[in-house]
């Protein structure tokens, strides 16, 4: 399915979906386990978007393969 897409895209997809499984996980332990278990995942949500925009500033630079 993702075979005839460029790396941009293929990357935009990927992001995406990481994100949706973050969530999801900070949705099912806080509502199975209390606001305290879902605190994790929610602060891996954040960190993730802080190093797609690191690796995003890198990959222009030319200092990331």
């Amino acid at each position: 399915m993702l075979a005839g897409r460029g790396g941009a895209e293929n990357d935009l997809l990927h992001s995406v979906a990481s994100f949706k499984n973050l969530g999801m996980a900070a949705a099912v332990s806080f509502v199975l386990f209390g606001p305290k278990v879902g605190i994790p995942a929610a602060v891996c949500i954040l960190a993730e978007t802080v190093f797609y925009i690191l690796f995003a500033a890198l990959r222009r630079r030319g200092s990331l393969i």
